[in-house]
Parts: structure tokens; C-alpha cells; sequence
């Protein structure tokens, strides 16, 4: 892949997330717009206005942006799974998960994407909770329990563990080609997994 630019899918999960979609997309246009291939926002079956608000939204992307609606609601991690068959299918090279719910800044991942430091890896993920990290708009209550888990996690496998569910992630496809995430659960620990 030396010398190519890599395809790179941005899939943007979202379920109920009129109120911060706008402010995802936005700061995607700002920063990692011109980095990604092709933009997917995922829909789980939002009850709010965030299908239509997401629909407004991608249409200033000129035809790189694409709005797909799950039949059902798949959950977080069924989510990822159509966005990963997507990627398998489309003959990406990465994938970019980038949460609707405004967790994550898309400029996080800028100065990595303009190094290429993610290609030393098959997974590229954010945390949220190193020393430095800003955590905005995150509660008290949020923190208290993510931390616990993370310190769970890194005594259960011995590998000091920062985030077990961070807004923004990287994947290299060719990793996921096996698809053995299909045998993951659909629900929101599929991050853990």
C-alpha cells in the first residue's frame, strides 16, 4: 500500500442523536473530510429527528457521504458489523468509527491520519481517559465508572488498558476479513470484544 492512498471508510454509528449529529459531521467537514473515502452514517432506528437531521447534514458532503437506515435496531455493535461487511464488500483499507453521540472529536485522529502512523496497526483505538485527555461534556458519574472498568479490564488481562469503549477507533480491514466480529453480540459491549 506504499505509495497509494488508502481507502478509508468514516462510519458514523448513531442512534438519537439529532442534538449532536450536526456537531459530528460539522467537525468531520473540518478535519478528516478530505482523509476518508467515503462517509457512512448508520442509523439504528433513532424515535428522535436524527435520521432526518443526519439526512440534511450529509448532502453538504457532495454525493462522499452516504445515510443507511437498519431495518431493525442492530445496536452498537450490529451497527459495526454492516459497516464492516460494508468495508470487506467495498475493498476499503480502514475503517474510521466515529460515534453520532458527539463523544469524540474527529480532530483527534487528524495528526495520525496525516503521519500515517495508523498504518503500523490493525487496530487504532482512542481513549479517552489517558493523562491529557479532555473530556467534554462526560459526567462525573461516567468517568467513576468507565475508570473502574478500564482498571477491571487491565487486572483481568494484565495489559494496562486506558478505554474500553472510546468514541473514535481505527480499523485495518484486512484484519476484520475473517469476519470473526459476526460472532460478537450486537449490543454495546462489542467494543470490549
Amino acid at each position: 500500500m506504499k505509495g497509494k492512498k488508502p481507502k478509508i471508510l468514516l462510519f458514523i454509528p448513531m442512534y438519537n442523536c439529532e442534538k449532536q449529529i450536526v456537531r459530528v459531521l460539522s467537525r468531520v467537514r473540518e478535519t478528516i473530510a478530505d482523509h476518508v473515502s467515503e462517509i457512512m452514517v448508520v442509523d439504528n432506528g433513532s424515535k428522535d429527528a436524527g435520521l432526518k437531521t443526519a439526512g440534511k447534514e450529509i448532502q453538504k458532503f457532495r454525493g462522499k457521504a452516504v445515510l443507511v437506515q437498519n431495518v431493525d435496531n442492530y445496536s452498537l455493535g450490529g451497527s459495526h458489523k454492516v459497516a464492516f461487511n460494508y468495508c470487506i464488500d467495498n475493498k476499503f483499507d480502514y475503517c474510521i468509527v466515529l460515534h453520532g453521540d458527539d463523544q469524540a472529536d474527529a480532530g483527534d485522529i487528524l495528526p495520525y491520519l496525516e503521519s500515517g502512523e495508523y498504518r503500523k496497526y490493525d487496530c487504532f483505538l482512542g481513549a479517552r481517559f489517558l493523562r491529557g485527555s479532555k473530556l467534554i461534556g462526560y459526567s462525573k458519574f461516567k468517568t467513576f465508572g468507565n475508570v473502574v472498568l478500564n482498571v477491571f479490564i487491565s487486572g483481568f488481562t494484565l495489559f494496562n488498558v486506558k478505554d474500553m469503549g472510546s468514541g473514535i477507533n481505527m480499523f485495518r480491514v484486512s484484519y476484520l476479513k475473517n469476519r470473526h466480529y459476526l460472532t460478537y453480540p450486537n449490543n454495546l459491549t462489542f467494543n470490549v470484544f
